[in-house]
């Protein structure tokens, strides 16, 4: 590892190279330094400065230097003066292979489904379903099942996220079903952002559930328009706003695209653009998974 880094007294050099132990300093005049040794969880058994011995559990003194001290992950070497310093350090043990913790989340994104596209009737929204603005003008059509209170949309800017209709009376099968029929004569509609203006590339659909009450919810999303849209979706709990599932990201979906989600508590959605065209999402549907 090598780094230098400007000051108006001249330029500070410094490398260190942590299998080998050894560390080059140039220090320019007019300035006084501090020079941290890391222990990379291992044992420091010496440290010698310009060859000679500065550290070896208690500090040596040595040339330059003004004093030294430890912690649990450095040897600290302190009021370096200025000049040229080849520091050796020599280490027992070894650093612990890194273990990458575990993250558990309480939700599930348990599925994506890019084969169903419009058909949903039979496959999702068994107990209740929303086409977002299928009517035109932010009317979606809408039906809730009992446990489901509400679905509220947010973007920041005018406070709702804006309404998009491609197309009326539409046999393309990527359109939403008006209904679980699968009727042939849909509409081509849903929600958007206002990207690329600044600061509303991004909105949140809330779905408030009475109590508790283990669900699925599939998220529809079309890249109607062929415009090379990609987004992310953030799962989160209503009541702590804290994340609750693994961030996804939807691309490849102009034939449409399911995502499919488990959850017992109300929920917030956000969705926000990553690329190509404005974010997009057409349809909310809900299934209990109560025996």
């Amino acid at each position: 590892m090598t780094g230098t880094t400007p000051t108006p007294c001249g330029t500070i050099r410094a490398s260190f190279n942590v299998s080998s132990g050894v560390c080059k300093l140039d220090v320019p005049a007019g300035t006084v330094g501090r020079v941290g040794i890391p222990k990379t969880e291992k044992n420091i058994e010496k440290i010698k400065v310009n060859g000679k011995k500065a550290w070896d559990g208690a500090f040596r003194p040595v040339s330059g230097i003004g004093g030294a001290r430890q912690d649990s992950g450095f040897v600290y070497f302190t009021s370096i003066q200025p000049g040229t310093y080849t520091i050796d350090v020599t280490y027992s043990g070894s650093t612990p292979s890194y273990i990458k913790p575990q993250v558990i989340f309480p939700a599930l994104c348990v599925g994506e489904d890019a084969k169903t596209s419009g058909n949903w009737g039979g496959v999702y929204g068994k107990d209740g379903y929303v086409l977002c603005n299928y009517f035109g003008n932010g009317k979606d059509k809408i039906i809730l099942p009992t446990y489901i209170s509400g679905v509220n949309y947010f973007m920041s800017g005018n406070g709702k996220p804006h309404n998009v209709v491609w197309t009326k009376g539409t046999n393309d099968t990527r359109a939403l079903s008006p209904d679980a029929d699968n009727g042939t004569w849909r509409i081509a509609a849903g929600l958007s952002t206002g990207n690329p203006a600044a600061c509303r590339q991004s909105f949140t659909v809330t779905i408030n559930v009475n109590g508790q009450h283990d669900y699925l919810v599939a998220l529809y999303f079309a890249d109607w328009d062929d415009k090379g849209r990609r987004l992310a979706v953030d799962m989160f709990d209503e009541s702590t706003l804290c994340l609750i599932a693994p961030t996804r990201i939807v691309k490849d979906f102009r034939g449409g695209k399911y995502l499919i989600y488990s959850y017992n508590k109300s929920m917030r959605f956000r969705i926000y653009h990553v690329r190509g065209d404005n974010p997009v999402l057409s349809g909310i549907f809900f299934q209990s998974t109560k025996p």
